[in-house]
């Protein structure tokens, strides 16, 4: 377990990086941190980008990544659909947090990073890495 990357910043980290990125990308691809996906909501957006998506599945490949059952992701993400709750519109995530136990989430939609950090949905409550500041993060969730 280590990190989940929000399609939003699927294109800064792969295939070229914004620097406020290159610690995920490096931590990543290095194999201090594993890259956690699944569901099917997160795949579809993922695969929109496709010389990420290659990249993605290379990293699979490779060990660096590690795939959640979707069916799991998607029946949590069912009842947060119904429940209304959430002040963002990413439902997927939070899922994919709960199936996987992944505390850090890369982001920069702000109504998303009041759902991961809020107890209510996520016990314990996960942190957001937005810039190379927090790169501290990676350390804190991956150990590397």
């Amino acid at each position: 377990m280590c990190l989940i990357l929000d399609a939003n910043c699927l294109h800064k980290v792969f295939p070229s990086t914004d620097k406020e990125f290159l610690p995920i990308k490096n931590a990543i691809t290095a194999g201090g941190a594993k890259l956690v996906y699944g569901g099917t909501k997160l795949l579809v957006e993922y695969k929109k980008v496709a010389t990420a998506w290659r990249m993605i599945v290379a990293l699979d490949r490779a060990g660096r990544t590690r795939k959640v059952n979707d069916s799991e992701v998607d029946a949590i993400e069912s009842k947060l659909k119904a429940a209304g709750q959430l002040q963002s519109d990413d439902p997927h995530v939070i899922a994919l947090a709960s199936v996987s136990g992944v505390r850090l989430l890369c982001s920069h939609d702000q109504d998303l990073h009041a759902d991961f950090t809020n107890p209510n949905f996520l016990q314990p409550r996960g942190s957001v890495y937005q810039n190379a500041n927090h790169k501290h993060l990676i350390r804190q969730h991956c150990g590397s």
